[in-house]
């Protein structure tokens, strides 16, 4: 699924969130969230793998 400036938020057990912004690229399958995004902090084109089947992660949501 290809997307355009979409936020991604990614919630952990231990109630701590990871929320990315500018997100080009989403897409998840055999519990592997992959996105695209631009950086905060540097500006540069990045991209970020998350295990679903974490006990870590509970969760993710996209603001479109």
């Amino acid at each position: 699924m290809n997307n355009n400036e979409r936020e991604v938020t990614i919630f952990l057990a231990n109630g701590e969130t990871l929320h990315f912004t500018n997100v080009s690229k989403l897409d998840a399958q055999a519990k592997i969230l992959e996105i695209d995004y631009i950086g905060r902090t540097t500006g540069n084109e990045r991209k970020g793998f998350f295990n679903l089947g974490s006990q870590n992660i509970v969760g993710y949501a996209v603001d479109y």
